[in-house]
């Protein structure tokens, strides 16, 4: 009878190990609180995906979304005792641990204790869309706050998992974690109820947290939002946010030989009340960040840690190679998850202004899982990624008055591939902007500034429109070739237009030519006050063939756009003529004159005359060029004076008839 009797619990536990997972690892039975089903979860039949919906009527096996779990605990408990699942795929909505208030509810938390990946942002319900997965529009909340102002002390704990964990497209908010003493994950291992609010994280391989909205939680000791215990944690395109710590790391605090990889985040005012840094690690741990910003800290990292970090926007530097320490200009900061309370959306107020330093500013070098931003846009747009979680859909201009630049706005900025907008600094506006065009260009740094003189501006006899620019690109890549955008005012071309010394007019906002009579006039060189006898060189008179010049009635604006190549200096705008002999005769008859216009008896300054190719051209009439006026013949053109050219000479005079 005995032997029966053993030999029947022998069966018997034979069963349970068949139906459950048979690995040994720990549960943390504190974390998962009740309705989580705890040790009576059976394996059996479990596939590789649990399903989770909480706008379920009653709780389901999980195994579909028409047979979803109602609760992210009872998924939980599930994939961590079964070594089949994989994948936890979770419906919008919000997801607490507890729903009661006890003595015991705040040890409450979503404990991960295997390797498995928990994504967010499907639609729910058994229909057709049902897989389809959009965490923007299909916001998945997992919210610390049990009740009003009675909140679990951590909203997530991972402990002693040796694979890779992800959890992707989620917000995670309202942690506090103000409490005494200790859960325990096992014997002899404790989580401090007062350090990492968000995730608490002890003893794992490899957590990637992406694409997530870390916001609003709160630890009186270490890691407002994640405490990393000799552990390695990866961020990609998330954002933390108003996180706060009462020691070290108002973000995230590391210790005990953890990594912590930052990449594309924004870490916004977490705050350290003890010492004001975000990212806090010990001695022993690693930092490494790229492409990422820490503003609204006097420290972005502290502790004695070792810190790899390039293309960053710090508040403070931190030995940030290729990195800035500008205002990053977001969008509204004061309400980071913008006007239409959605996170992941393009008005997010963390989202960057057109006139960020942060635009085109990052590095290209990054895991296939950024080629999106947090609002899932492409990553990069305009050739060069930004720095941060989110990625500019659009290009830099002028859109309006205000953000057109005024008298001495400077900056002083590095620039790389695409489009650059050379802005203010501190200010939304806009200087100039700077495209690289061809192999030729490179990136550098550049330093732009605006002049708006009060009187008429004039270099001889040249008449100048009286805003100015200069660009220095004395500290960047020599030799190059770049397409530049100055911005001027129609008030600017009109008061030009109304000197009796201009002869020929800059276009009105009808023209349906624009460019026909614009000149580049660059000074090469430096200058402190901008003005064209400072720079003491004789100036470049051009009309490039890229040349484009456009009015905007929205900005009341005109964007003139050009390529120039050979460095940069000071640059100013004025007007000029071209005048083309195509015919074959007298220079006096109007149809041998491209467009039938024939140049004025008097050519004034840095007016031009061409004779083209293929014409004969008999000067048969008197004709004056100013100085720095100029006649061309070109090869293949024959050209006879039987009249007389007369040809100002450096001291405004004329010299004999040239017959």
């Amino acid at each position: 009878m005995k032997t029966q009797f053993c030999f029947l619990l022998l069966l018997f536990l034979l069963t349970r190990l068949q139906a459950q997972d048979n690995r040994v690892k720990p549960i943390c039975a504190t974390c998962e609180g009740a309705g989580s089903a705890g040790a009576s979860v059976s394996c059996t039949g479990i596939l590789s995906t649990i399903y989770v919906d909480q706008s379920r009527a009653t709780d389901g096996t999980g195994k579909s979304w028409s047979s979803a779990k109602k609760t992210l605990q009872g998924a939980l408990a599930i994939a961590n005792r079964c070594s089949t699942v994989s994948t936890i795929k979770v419906a919008k909505g919000t997801y607490r641990a507890s729903t009661s208030v006890n003595t015991t509810a705040r040890d409450y938390n979503f404990f991960i204790g295997d390797p498995y990946t928990i994504l967010g942002g499907y639609p729910g319900g058994a229909g057709p869309d049902s897989s389809v997965r959009d965490f923007v529009n299909n916001a998945t909340i997992i919210d610390a706050e049990i009740q009003d102002l009675y909140e679990s002390y951590h909203a997530i704990s991972i402990y002693a998992v040796a694979g890779d964990i992800s959890i992707d497209g989620f917000q995670i908010k309202n942690g506090f974690a103000d409490g005494s003493g200790s859960v325990e994950l096992e014997p002899g291992i404790n989580m401090a109820r007062n350090v990492g609010a968000a995730f608490y994280i002890r003893e794992a391989n490899n957590v990637f947290i992406r694409n997530c909205a870390i916001y609003s939680n709160v630890a009186s000791s270490r890691g407002g939002a994640i405490f990393a215990y000799n552990s390695n944690v990866t961020l990609q395109n998330c954002v933390l946010v108003n996180n706060t710590s009462g020691t070290d790391g108002g973000a995230i605090y590391a210790q005990s030989i953890s990594e912590i990889n930052i990449t594309n985040c924004t870490l916004y005012n977490n705050l350290n009340l003890g010492g004001n840094d975000a990212v806090y690690a010990t001695t022993g741990s690693t930092i490494n960040s790229s492409n990422t910003i820490i503003w609204g800290n006097t420290d972005a990292l502290a502790g004695g840690s070792t810190k790899n970090v390039s293309y960053c926007l710090f508040k403070n530097g931190n030995m940030n190679n290729n990195g800035i320490v500008d205002d990053p200009q977001f969008r509204n900061a004061a309400n980071p998850v913008g006007v239409d309370n959605k996170w992941f959306t393009a008005d997010d107020g963390l989202a960057l202004e057109i006139c960020s330093p942060a635009i085109n500013r990052g590095t290209n070098i990054f895991p296939t899982s950024l080629q999106n931003d947090i609002t899932r846009n492409d990553r990069p747009f305009n050739v060069q990624a930004d720095i941060g979680a989110y990625e500019k859909q659009s290009v830099a201009t002028v859109s309006s008055t205000s953000s057109r630049s005024i008298h001495l706005d400077s900056t002083n900025t590095y620039f790389y591939d695409g489009i650059t907008a050379l802005t203010a600094k501190d200010e939304c506006r806009i200087i100039a902007r700077l495209q690289p065009f061809g192999n030729s260009a490179s990136a550098g740094r550049i330093k732009a500034k605006t002049f708006i003189e009060t009187r008429n501006l004039k270099f001889g006899t040249l008449p100048l429109v009286s805003r100015h620019y200069h660009l220095d690109d004395s500290q960047a890549a020599q030799d190059m070739s770049n397409i530049i955008t100055l911005y001027f005012s129609n008030g600017e071309f009109n008061n030009y237009n109304l000197r009796p010394e201009v002869t020929i007019k800059l276009p009105v906002t009808t023209d349906l030519n624009p460019e026909a009579n614009v000149r580049i006039v660059r000074f090469k060189g430096s200058s402190s006050t901008g003005l064209p006898d400072s720079y003491g060189t004789v100036p470049e008179v051009i009309k490039p063939v890229d040349l484009t010049v456009q009015w905007s009635a929205v900005s009341l604006t005109w964007k003139v756009e050009f390529r120039f190549h050979d460095g940069l200096g000071g640059f100013f705008i004025s007007t000029a003529k071209n005048y083309e002999f195509i015919g074959n005769g007298n220079w006096d008859i109007s149809s041998n004159w491209l467009n039938n216009e024939m140049p004025p008896a008097v050519l004034p300054s840095y007016h031009k005359i061409f004779i083209k190719n293929g014409s004969n051209c008999i000067l048969n009439i008197f004709q004056t060029l100013k100085k720095d006026a100029e006649l061309k013949v070109e090869n293949g053109a024959a050209f006879t004076i039987t009249n007389a050219l007369l040809v100002e000479d450096d001291m405004n005079r004329l010299p004999p008839i040239v017959q």
